[in-house]
This record gives C-alpha cells, structure tokens and sequence, in this order.
C-alpha cells in the first residue's frame, strides 16, 4: 500500500469492503462500484471517484483520471485517511461491538464467534479483530471454525493460534451433520459460553440449534449475501428465514440492512456496525515485487487483492486492462488471491493476449508486504 498510487475495487456486490477502508487508511485514493457499503464509505470525488459495476469503459476512465492528475491522488488520498480516522477506526468497531454484546447480554460475557470459513478473506478478519481487541472489561472470546471435512481450509484456525486467539474445530461432513451440533454443544457447556455469535448460512443454522439446545442467546453478523447463482440464492433465502429467530442480527453497511429488511427480517432485531480496521503499514521494500515478477523499474503496478470469484467482479478489471494496454500506458495488473474463478480469468487473460501484463499471483499470506510495492489497488 506504501507504494501503491491509486487503489481499484470492481466488485458486484460487498457488504462493508476492508480493502477500500485499509486503502483509505494508508492515504490512498480509491477507485470502485457503487454497490453494497461501498458508497457509505467513499464519498465520491472527494475520497474516491464511484463507478457503476460492470463498467469497464468508465472503470478505465476513473484509473486514468487519477493517473494524468498526480495533485488529485494526494488531495483525495488524505480526505480518506481523515474520514477513516473519524468514521472508521477498530477503536470504533471493537467499541460498537463491545456495547452490542453487553446490551445482549447482562452478566460476564463469554462469546464464542462461529464461523464455517473456506479461507482468509473479509469476514475471516472480522472476526480475528474482534476477538483479539474485545478480551478485556470482563469480555472472553473463543472461536470455533467448522472444519467442513470434504473441503477442509484451516487458514483461520492457524492465523488465531498465531494470534493468540483462543479457537477451537469442530468437523463437519455435510451441511447438516448432528454431531456438529454436538461438538458445539459440548464446546458451549464446558467453556460456560453465554452468546454465539455466528458468520455465515452453515454457522447460523449449526448456531441456531445449538443455542436453542443450551438456551443462550444467539446474534449473527450478516457480511454480505452476494446473490450468486441460483444454488447461493436459495441457501441465502433459507438464510432468511433463520435469522429471523435470531436475538439481533449485525448488518456491516447500510445496504445489507436493507437486502434484510427486503427479506422481511424485522427492523428491530438489526443494528449496523460497520468494519475498521487498524492502521496499515505504509513502509517497506518496494522493489521486491517488481524483481519476483521481472517487471521493469519505471512501470506502474495495478493490484487486486480479493478471492477469485464472480462477484468479485475480475472479468471487468480484466477488459478495463485491455484499454489500459491500447493506451499505451507502461502498466502491469497483479492479481492476487485464489477461488473457483481462477482458471476461467486465465483463460480470459489468454485470449485477450494479455498475459504479459496480467500476472496471477495466487494465494499470499505476506499481503502486508506486498501493499508498499503497488501503486495502485
């Protein structure tokens, strides 16, 4: 991010984006869709520009805006280092969160965040931060991931034991395996819980049971429902109908309140915390990358960091490159990340012949590395 000039988000949808609040930490300028949280969060021409999704011709524009114009990078990099210090601290989040569960629950807060996770992406970090800055006042979190056996991911697990993060797995062999249920009932008992607090579709329904089994409490956090594809959106409606037994629901933007009012979750059981995230590091080696990818020294490097998946909207990111490189510009697209997305986004990168300036790095887990050496996201 040191490094970086200009930051592009081209998703479809988002809940409360941590990338664009972690550009606009490290004073940079962001270029994204106007969907989900995004527009709660950039205030466009003044912290960013907003284009519509799936709209690589005005993606295109807005990049180049920025890169003809050096003054409005600075100008509008240090608006949004100031709104994020205002609107969008982890002081703020943890804060918010801290009140939340109080207000849930009037005694010693235990609280274990449940989540069935399939890598280390925005949801994943929620978590992290807000069980490592909420153990105090009294307040203790334990998280337990849903080890799902036939597609097993244990990044969260080993990042909290990194941490120092109380966690703990529980296996899983299908979507609605009993003895998961047991093993967090067991978990629930023996570390005397008194909230869950639950992440996603598989988490709810597995939470749901289990606190109706102990007769505690049960919030969720609802990140997104990204609506794609048609086995998603049933799993997301059948989403719908759980949260409504929930005790209160956490939508992280406007916007996802709202897709939970649609869906006729009632209006009182929702309260909006929104994402922060704690300052970025604005230093380091910015020549590492271009040597790991032999790309020349005075070249501008474009990055994005996001699972590879169709919501988040590569396919448009990669045919705004395809203008960028008939502009004659000496840019090279980074992208990094993994997903059931990433062949196809080769094959694509393949027949627009762009392989030479699109460069797929796959998963890091050195991504605070890699911001100083970007210059744009």
């Amino acid at each position: 991010l040191a490094a970086s000039d200009i930051c592009v988000l081209p998703s479809l949808s988002e809940g409360m984006s941590n990338a664009i609040i972690e550009y606009m930490a490290a004073r940079k300028p962001v270029v994204a869709t106007q969907v989900g949280g995004n527009p709660e969060l950039i205030d466009d021409g003044k912290t960013g520009i907003l284009v519509e999704a799936a709209d690589s011709i005005n993606l295109a524009k807005a990049i180049i805006k920025f890169i003809s114009n050096r003054n409005l990078i600075t100008a509008l990099g240090e608006e949004g280092e100031r709104r994020v210090q205002e609107k969008f601290s982890l002081d703020q989040m943890i804060n918010n969160y801290q009140r939340f569960f109080e207000a849930a629950c009037k005694k010693e807060i235990r609280i274990l965040h449940l989540i069935s996770s399939n890598g280390l992406y925005g949801a994943e970090n929620v978590v992290l931060n807000i069980a490592k800055n909420m153990n105090f006042n009294g307040t203790k979190s334990l998280i337990v991931t849903i080890k799902n056996l036939h597609n097993p991911h244990s990044e969260l697990f080993d990042e909290a034991l990194k941490k120092g993060i109380p966690v703990q797995a529980i296996e899983s062999r299908g979507r609605f395996d009993k003895k998961t249920t047991d093993q967090l009932v067991e978990t629930i008992q023996r570390e005397q819980i008194s909230i869950i607090h639950s992440h996603n579709y598989k988490a709810n329904f597995t939470g749901l049971l289990a606190a109706q089994k102990t007769r505690i409490p049960i919030v969720a956090t609802n990140h997104l429902w990204t609506q794609a594809g048609f086995k998603l959106r049933l799993y997301e409606f059948f989403d719908s109908l759980l949260l409504r037994k929930f005790k209160k629901i956490i939508a992280v933007s406007e916007q996802v309140r709202k897709d939970m009012l649609k869906a006729n979750i009632p209006a009182d059981k929702i309260k909006v915390i929104k994402n922060g995230v704690s300052s970025t590091n604005k230093t380091g080696d910015v020549t590492k990358l271009k040597t790991e990818f032999g790309i020349p020294d005075n070249a501008l490097i474009i990055g994005c960091i996001a699972r590879l998946s169709p919501e988040k909207g590569h396919t448009y990111l990669i045919k705004a490159a395809k203008k960028l490189a008939n502009s004659n510009q000496n840019v090279y697209l980074i992208i990094f990340g993994d997903g059931l997305s990433r062949e196809e986004l080769k094959n694509e990168v393949r027949n627009l012949a762009l392989e030479k300036i699109i460069l797929f790095a796959g998963y890091r887990n050195d991504i605070d590395n890699i911001y100083p050496a970007l210059d744009i996201l």
